[in-house]
């Protein structure tokens, strides 16, 4: 992923339906919930009820490249030219790092994504919190709950289709 200015969106879910996520084609972003009213009763830090702030279109400033995807991609499944994708969770530490991160779901267990999943994780960092208007923004109660998450799926492709050269051996333009 690289970074697009103007993708950072950031919405808010329960505990309960962060910790529940699972992918399937096309999954729609988490459900998120209004903000308390600044005067509002925010439920307590930790309870089901807790909001958290989920990034859904994070803004990254480090990403990881084809040769940290080529050296984390597990050997066996790169070999055979196979594969796969997992969804991750991951809190994002005041300075933009991904932070306890775990798997929540894993299309071909047993096969290592799941690790290379989680050691690639430690690649992506976003902008510090303190610099993004829509932490910052938040009602108090909510960036007390903690730190804001980011659910992502991770892509393990060995190779990616490239349109045929043309005439003049360079790429051939997209079908119209």
């Amino acid at each position: 992923m690289a970074y697009r200015p103007g993708l950072f969106a950031l919405g808010l879910a329960s505990a309960a339906a962060v910790s529940s996520l699972a992918f399937a084609a096309d999954a729609p972003a988490p459900a998120t919930a209004a903000a308390p009213a600044a005067t509002g009763a925010c439920p307590p830090p930790g309870s089901p009820d807790a909001q958290i702030a989920v990034i859904t279109k994070p803004k990254w400033i480090h990403s990881p490249s084809s040769s940290d995807m080529v050296e984390l991609y597990p050997h066996l499944e790169y070999t055979n030219q196979k594969n796969g994708k997992t969804l991750m969770d991951c809190a994002v530490a005041d300075n933009g790092k991904l932070d306890n991160c775990r798997i929540l779901q894993d299309e071909k267990p047993g096969r290592g994504y799941d690790k290379a999943s989680l050691k690639l994780s430690k690649v992506y960092q976003m902008p510090p919190l303190a610099t993004l208007p829509e932490w910052t923004s938040l009602p108090e109660c909510v960036r007390k709950a903690g730190p804001p998450h980011v659910v992502m799926p991770v892509f393990w492709r060995t190779h990616f289709e490239m349109p045929p050269p043309g005439a003049d051996g360079k790429a051939a333009p997209p079908p119209k």
